[in-house]
């Protein structure tokens, strides 16, 4: 494990994206690639790795996570490569409005023979 400052930093709010999102019912799972490149001293592949994650699961950064990420990004010259603060939530497809069909009232049966329009016997 390496004891680069940034490389503990990227760790670090690796994990507490990873926590957060986890309690938000997120992809825990699909980061732990990233801390296992970080512990591999591969921490530059494991920003890339994490900025595509966020990416793909539309992972929404606070505010104090995206600028750790930056301080991080700045040092390995990927500032560019560092996604939005807040990407735009990803839409799932909503049901069709539904509208409020009233039926028609049913017809009613004329209570006296007479009202039938036919005549009476």
């Amino acid at each position: 494990m390496s004891h680069d400052p940034f490389d503990a930093l990227l760790r670090r709010t690796t994990v507490e994206i990873s926590r957060r999102t986890a309690a938000e019912g997120g992809p825990l799972a699909a980061l732990r690639p990233v801390l296992e490149l970080i512990d591999n001293d591969e921490a530059e592949m494991a920003l890339d790795e994490l900025v595509h994650m966020i990416g793909w699961f539309r992972i929404r950064l606070l505010p104090a996570e995206h600028d750790r990420l930056a301080v991080v990004a700045a040092h390995w010259n990927a500032v560019e490569s560092l996604p939005d603060r807040a990407p735009p939530p990803r839409r799932s497809p909503q049901p069709s409005p539904r509208r409020n069909r009233k039926s028609a009232p049913a017809a009613q049966e004329p209570e006296h023979p007479d009202e039938r329009g036919g005549s009476a016997p």
